[in-house]
């Protein structure tokens, strides 16, 4: 079983290249020889071949679950700088199909990911760690197409197609994947897209889990926002779901994150000079800069550490990493470049607040 795992773990490290060499080390003492057994006492090399077909499927099979493909086609459109993304999922057709306003990509692009899958192609701080991108719904269904075209100033090229079967690919020494270039004056029904993404005949082990949830929508939002939050509202993209699910009930989303992550928490403390409001997200996974907040009447904010005062006494809390929300408030002084509160009795009274939420 040892020597299998390490077989095994041998594979996976070195499935990027054609070829994985094993050497196998005998001994004429312990488990793997005894004195009785006759055999070569010196290292020796076997080769291994591999099936382009299976690299493929292998590679492919790491996002084996829908949820897990869909999540490499939205770092897939925000890598390509789109503005908006549709992504809709049909339970009963078992079909997906995603639509971005990318940059797309030309033959020539396609070609070289096509034919080093298994390499790394994106750069560095990018998904798409064995250089899959847009092939990655090909481990989950049966029939896989993509249509794009490059969307970039100074390239004339017109949009395309790249087909592929799975009958077609596993077991197969040489793999080629079908280019078709489109007529002239092709476009989608939704102007704007560049590039869309489709499979047919999903396989029920990529949806065992989703068929199961009652929302799924809902789980899928959630499964790209805990991934991608931070890219998303770096971006701004605009990211759209809609699931047809095994009932044919029609859901559809837009894709959001919240400002803050974390179980939310509010407390109100009364002031005299008005209410202090605390609207606070536990995290149970540290954060490395965690956000937060003074909102001055729903007008202005600024970072809570800005209040030189308090932070001292508070950063215990508030810059633990498990902590992050907003502090509202409609009194106080704001300094001209809105980058804090001036010294005065109203401040006093805040900090007194913010040390009462502490304690």
């Amino acid at each position: 079983e040892t020597f299998h795992q390490a077989f095994i773990d041998v594979i996976k490290e070195g499935i990027e290249q054609k070829q994985i060499t094993i050497i196998c080390l005998m001994s004429r003492k312990g488990v793997f020889m005894n004195n009785s057994v006759s055999g070569p006492s010196q290292s020796y090399k076997v080769r291994v071949g591999l099936a382009t077909g299976n690299v493929i499927m292998f590679i492919a099979h790491m996002y084996g679950k829908v949820e897990r493909a869909i999540k490499e086609l939205v770092q897939n459109a925000i890598d390509a700088e789109a503005g908006k993304m549709q992504i809709k999922l049909d339970l009963q057709e078992l079909t997906l199909a995603t639509f971005d306003n990318g940059i797309g990509a030309s033959q020539d692009e396609m070609r070289v990911r096509v034919s080093k899958i298994g390499k790394r192609l994106k750069e560095m701080g990018k998904s798409g760690e064995k250089g899959l991108g847009n092939l990655a719904p090909v481990g989950i269904a049966h029939k896989y197409s993509l249509i794009t075209h490059p969307a970039r100033r100074g390239i004339n090229e017109g949009f395309f197609r790249v087909v592929m079967d799975r009958e077609l690919v596993e077991d197969k020494e040489d793999v080629d994947f079908d280019f078709q270039p489109l007529a002239p004056g092709f476009k989608f029904s939704e102007p704007g897209w560049t590039t869309s993404v489709s499979v047919k005949k999903i396989e029920p082990a990529a949806l065992r889990e989703i068929i199961k949830i009652d929302k799924p929508a809902e789980f899928i939002c959630d499964e790209i926002i805990s991934e991608y939050r931070e890219k998303i509202l770096a971006t701004g993209i605009k990211i759209t779901l809609k699931i047809i699910d095994i009932k044919g009930k029609i859901t559809e989303k837009l894709v959001v994150p919240p400002e803050f992550l974390g179980r939310k928490e509010t407390l109100k403390i009364e002031t005299k000079k008005g209410p202090v409001t605390f609207e606070m997200y536990l995290i149970s996974r540290k954060q490395k800069n965690p956000s937060v907040l003074v909102d001055y009447q729903g007008r202005w904010s600024f970072p809570l550490k800005n209040v030189d005062l308090l932070w001292n006494e508070i950063s215990d809390v508030f810059g633990s990493g498990y902590i992050q929300g907003k502090i509202k408030l409609d009194f106080c002084t704001v300094q001209e470049d809105r980058s804090g509160f001036i010294v005065d009795d109203e401040l006093e009274i805040f900090i007194d607040a913010v040390l009462e939420f502490t304690s």
